[in-house]
């Protein structure tokens, strides 16, 4: 079964947060962070795939060296967040579309600490945005 949200602490504040049960009831993710909850409270990741998993992974289907494949992924990684940041979206073919939004600055209300009810102002900034292309979309869904 699956609720749409309950109410989680995180850093001692309280906010919504998509659930769901598994069909054995026996965990719960969290589907903005991936975290598992047993019913004995213990938080873990499931099925969680690394960078060092991913190097491996090109390093045997390329024939490369497991340093060769790591610095090949940290230059492809650098030139999407080089670009974002340039202001320039990266379109990757059959995969998606990463780009920023500008957040501008904006009033708000302190719900925490001891100036709690304080006004203040957050500073503009940006939001990392990631696009999914159909084709990812139905590759996922493919049985």
């Amino acid at each position: 079964s699956i609720s749409k949200s309950k109410l989680c602490t995180c850093a001692g504040r309280y906010h919504k947060r998509a659930w769901s049960l598994s069909s054995d009831d026996s965990h719960q993710r969290s589907f903005s962070t991936g975290a598992i909850i047993s019913k004995g409270g213990k938080i873990g990741k499931a099925n969680a795939v690394s960078t060092q998993n991913i190097i491996k992974e090109v390093s045997e289907k390329h024939d490369l060296s497991i340093a060769k494949s790591g610095r090949v992924l940290d230059t492809i990684l650098s030139a999407i967040v080089d670009n974002v940041k340039n202001g320039n979206s990266v379109s990757l073919s059959k995969f998606g579309k990463f780009s920023s939004n500008n957040l501008p600055s904006r009033n708000v209300s302190m719900n925490f600490g001891g100036e709690k009810g304080k006004i203040v102002t957050a500073p503009s900034r940006n939001r990392p945005k990631f696009e999914p292309f159909l084709r990812f979309k139905n590759d996922l869904n493919e049985e």
